[in-house]
């Protein structure tokens, strides 16, 4: 069953044992642990339910990650373009990766530990590139605050793709340490790591 479109394509009940999945890991309970029982619950469905749509806990863990990233980047577009200027847009972008990338390390670890040598770990490590890595599947919104930071002078507009991915993909990398590292760096504030993000991102347009 392939996910492409969360929004009206997929069978509601579906979508409800996703939202249950993404309800646990935002109580911070532990995917490793977790049983399709307790996903069922979570999802107000019956344990039976879950199994007419999935083969197993892992196919569902996948799948929610997948379903979570599309619902997640729909937001991050809206709030986006919803900005007024530069710095209104950027901001949704990092207020946005401070509040996902948790929940994205969560997913990760617990196929990188349980499932790395095996079918479905790799389909996982490969979507997570691709969707959550990748700045090329979301230039429309890099496009977008660039076209804003450069109308108002921040920076020229840029020449080539190439200086806006890897702007883009340095940037996104100071908040990805940042969030994934958050107890080696006790003395940094969000808000330290956010003005270098857009000192890095502005300095590699120029």
């Amino acid at each position: 069953m392939e996910y492409k479109n969360q929004s009206g394509k997929l069978p509601p009940k579906a979508i409800a044992i996703f939202e249950g999945v993404i309800k646990l890991v935002d109580e911070d309970k532990s995917l490793n642990d977790i049983k399709v029982a307790d996903i069922a619950a979570a999802a107000g469905v019956g344990k039976g339910t879950v199994y007419e749509y999935f083969d197993n806990k892992e196919e569902i863990l996948l799948k929610a990650l997948i379903y979570d990233l599309a619902v997640e980047i729909g937001k991050l577009r809206d709030m986006v373009y919803g900005g007024e200027g530069f710095e209104q847009k950027i901001e949704a972008v990092f207020e946005w990766m401070g509040r996902n990338v948790n929940r994205r390390y969560l997913f990760m670890k617990t196929f990188t530990k349980n499932e790395a040598n095996n079918k479905l770990g790799k389909e996982f490590a490969l979507k997570l590139d691709e969707r959550l890595l990748s700045c090329a599947n979301y230039s429309d919104i890099s496009d977008d605050i660039i076209r804003a930071g450069a109308k108002e002078g921040r920076f020229p507009v840029p020449e080539d793709r190439f200086t806006v991915d890897s702007a883009t993909i340095a940037c996104m990398w100071v908040i990805l340490n940042y969030v994934g590292k958050k107890d080696n760096y006790p003395s940094v504030t969000f808000q330290e790591v956010k003005q270098k993000a857009l000192k890095t991102f502005i300095l590699l347009l120029q």
